[in-house]
């Protein structure tokens, strides 16, 4: 299989073990010769630690997306089954269409999350400008106070977005470096085992420390 082909984990165990092998005296001696000297292995190592560091990078990058999106979706689920439903389904028995339509409160709610928060800021929004409609929701529990609390959730809402969307942008970043880190070694690595094969063509116990296959037949 292509050094190309294989995993992260398979591509960084292969080259660790390539790299402590080089430095044996008779692959280091052969390969020398081919222009592998302390200098070249040296750069080798450095472009497998940066793309060490880049795939453990880029998983903590993600494990904290995760983390940022688990949080949004806890807070929005609570907000929507707690706060923001039953306020709806209280108004539409005390109020008429014209008013449910003011308030946007006819049909489903919206899935798309910027569309929901902008529904649900005009409901409260709506709510918190007419002292009359104040009065006759909050004979039935939804208070100013309560009115107040949820234009709070919202605005956190919109913070655990934002904070979700600069986590995600921030994972693909860590994609594409991870990806560019993986591509340098891969090629000094690619290089290294081909003029390796013929360095050592007549010793393929030594090429295969190297971790390099060797065909029996």
């Amino acid at each position: 299989m292509s050094l190309y082909q294989l995993s992260h984990d398979e591509l960084l165990t292969t080259g660790a073990l390539t790299l402590e092998n080089a430095a044996q005296p008779p692959i280091q001696e052969a390969m020398t010769q081919m222009g592998y000297d302390e200098t070249a292995l040296q750069e080798g190592q450095s472009l497998h630690d940066a793309y060490a560091a880049s795939v453990q990078a880029r998983q903590a990058e993600y494990g904290e997306q995760q983390s940022a999106t688990d949080a949004l979706n806890d807070a929005w689920d609570a907000f929507h089954s707690q706060t923001y439903m039953p306020h709806v389904k209280i108004t539409r028995l005390l109020v008429d269409d014209g008013t449910q339509a003011r308030l946007g409160i006819t049909g489903d709610r919206p899935d798309a999350f910027p569309a929901y928060v902008q529904e649900a800021r005009r409901f409260y929004d709506t709510i918190a400008d007419d002292e009359a409609l104040q009065t006759t929701l909050a004979e039935r529990g939804i208070t100013a106070e309560s009115v107040t609390e949820a234009q709070s959730a919202l605005e956190q809402l919109e913070s655990l977005d934002q904070t979700q969307e600069r986590e995600k942008a921030e994972a693909q970043q860590a994609t594409r470096d991870r990806n560019d880190a993986r591509r340098a070694f891969t090629d000094w690595l690619s290089n290294y085992h081909q003029f390796a094969r013929i360095a050592l063509a007549d010793q393929p116990e030594l090429l295969e420390q190297l971790g390099i296959a060797v065909d029996s037949g």
